[in-house]
């Protein structure tokens, strides 16, 4: 017996929709297991979506398991009631991002029993030794006591992963109506509470981005939220969803549903047909600030280069082993470090020049060694060091002038 996270929406005729949210089981629970929630009509999701991971939670004899998605090698985005106890089931959220009933949060779920499972598939036990990839260390979010306007938190992992696929963030810009995603989970199938493949479906539409209400259903979005039609369910929480044009996450799951109960032939009918609710990942920059800090990495933000790569001035090997995708060669063609484009508007950093023609665009590079100074020996008589030609000259000139004034002097 599963007892699945929910989430009421407020809408004209008031239906209660069970949420997108983490499948949980109680401690007597005989299986474990994800409970009644997919990505629905999906397909398989496949390794170029590694990023997106697979959250469990033992619980008794059985777990709840989320969907969480790789920022980091070290650090998982998901949803925070993901992470932490909730008060109260089923809730609702009121356009002003309150929580107007079982929105309350309560402690904190403990990070060490956080597993991390990478990989498209799955095994029987998530949680046996070399199933999953680590274990949490430290979960972080806003502190908030109400889920509305703050189902976003992170799990610093601990260890990195090697090798991890990882995923940009819009963390500047909100999503737009209208805008297609994809979406991508390890909730259950139509036919299956355990699938044993990741699910995605691709061509999603953000129908509203708050602060607004939805004007077919009546359904209040907060401020920090966008709203969905159907797409996902319960499982799904936490997971991603990734813009088609960019690739980054533009938010996570949060809630949602049709205001059904799941039926024994498909435990995903309390989804089909519903609409559902993502945390919008650009009303949390701070927050995302703070966790990329927590694990020591630097952010990768939409339309910014992976972090994973050679900063300026380090040593690469080719043009793709560089964040500006452009690397130095030196005189025999061999790759040495990291460069930029400059021109005279974008000037290079201390100590480097542009290589352009007159300021003209170019790149970065080490000036060459300035050249030695000619110097020569003159000798006046007075035991004069080396020092440069001129400088010599002036001053055997001077030391003459002074020598013949006094030989006047002594002739008077």
């Amino acid at each position: 017996m599963r007892s699945p996270i929910a989430a009421r929406f407020v809408a004209a005729a008031s239906l209660a929709f069970t949420a997108a949210a983490c499948s949980a089981a109680p401690p007597d629970a005989e299986t474990t297991g994800q409970g009644e929630s997919a990505v629905i009509n999906g397909k398989a999701s496949d390794a170029t979506q590694d990023a997106v991971v697979l959250i469990v939670y033992p619980i008794g004899n059985g777990a709840f398991e989320c969907t969480g998605s790789l920022i980091a090698p070290n650090l998982v985005l998901t949803a925070r009631h993901c992470v932490s106890e909730v008060a109260e089931q089923p809730f609702e959220c009121s356009q002003a991002g309150v929580g107007t009933s079982g929105a309350a949060t309560k402690s904190d779920y403990t990070a060490s029993n956080m597993y991390i499972v990478t990989g498209a598939k799955r095994g029987v036990d998530p949680t046996a030794k070399g199933a999953f990839a680590a274990l949490g260390s430290k979960i972080i979010h806003d502190g908030a006591t109400n889920l509305c306007n703050h189902d976003i938190a992170f799990i610093v992992l601990d260890r990195a992963i090697p090798n991890a696929k990882i995923l940009p963030v819009r963390a500047d810009a909100p999503a737009q109506a209208g805008e297609k995603f994809t979406a991508i989970g390890w909730g259950v199938t139509t036919t299956t509470p355990e699938p044993l493949t990741r699910q995605q479906r691709a061509g999603v539409g953000v129908l509203d981005v708050g602060p607004t209400t939805d004007k077919t259903i009546g359904l209040p979005v907060p401020s920090r939220e966008f709203l969905v039609g159907e797409a996902i369910c319960q499982g799904d929480s936490g997971g991603p969803a990734l813009s088609e044009s960019t690739g980054s996450i533009l938010g996570v799951v949060s809630r949602g549903g049709n205001g059904t109960a799941p039926i024994p032939n498909d435990p995903s009918a309390s989804c089909k047909n519903g609409y559902n609710v993502y945390s919008m990942a650009s009303g949390y920059k701070d927050l995302f600030v703070q966790a990329y800090a927590a694990a020591g990495q630097d952010p990768w933000w939409e339309g910014g280069p992976d972090p994973r790569l050679a900063k300026f001035g380090e040593t690469c090997t080719g043009n793709d082993a560089c964040r500006t995708s452009q690397c130095l060669t030196d005189a025999k063609g061999a790759f040495t470090t990291c460069t930029q484009a400059c021109d005279k508007t974008n000037p290079c950093p201390g100590g480097y020049v542009c290589n352009g023609d007159k300021g003209a665009a170019g790149v970065c590079a080490v000036p060459p060694p300035p050249q030695p100074t000619t110097t020569t020996t003159k000798s006046c008589g007075c035991g004069i060091g080396n020092v440069g030609t001129s400088a010599a000259a002036a001053w055997c000139f001077g030391a003459g002038a002074l020598l013949m004034a006094a030989r006047r002097r002594r002739r008077r």
